[in-house]
Formats: C-alpha cells, sequence, structure tokens
C-alpha cells in the first residue's frame, strides 16, 4: 500500500532499511511499522510461524498503518 501511495520500496533496500524510510514518513505509526517488519524477517527469513496472538496483533497494526497511510496520501495531495 505504501508503494502505491508514492512510496515504494526500493530493490536494494533491506525489510529495515526500508522501515526506517516510513517511520520518517509516518512517525507515528512507528510501532506498528515494527511489528509488521519483524513479523516478515522472521516469517521469511527465520521461516517462523507466528503465534495466534502475534497474528492477531500484526492484523491490527496493519489496520492502524492503513489509516496512517491513507492520511499521509491525503497531506500530500494528489500526484501529478
Amino acid at each position: 500500500m505504501a508503494g502505491r501511495l508514492g512510496h515504494p520500496r526500493r530493490p536494494t533496500q533491506t525489510v529495515y532499511e526500508y522501515l526506517g524510510s516510513l517511520s520518517d514518513a509516518v512517525p507515528n505509526a512507528r510501532p506498528e511499522l515494527q511489528l509488521v517488519a519483524r513479523s516478515t524477517v522472521e516469517t521469511t527469513y527465520g521461516r517462523r510461524r507466528l503465534s495466534p496472538d502475534r497474528l492477531s496483533a500484526l492484523g491490527d497494526a496493519q489496520r492502524r498503518l492503513r489509516v496512517a497511510l491513507l492520511r499521509l496520501a491525503f497531506r500530500r495531495g494528489p500526484r501529478r
């Protein structure tokens, strides 16, 4: 979603580097971004399964992130 709203992940960026750039753009969503990034790294590279509690927290974080990213899009205005 962030990519579609003007903050795409560059091919050379790690998950944590992308987290840093998004955190600069949406600082109030930093805890949610950290949770999503950590979960992504653990499942993708660590091949871990997330617990039901963690999945629930991740779903909540993603909902809050959607709202924060949409606010960012409205602050920026339409793209040309």
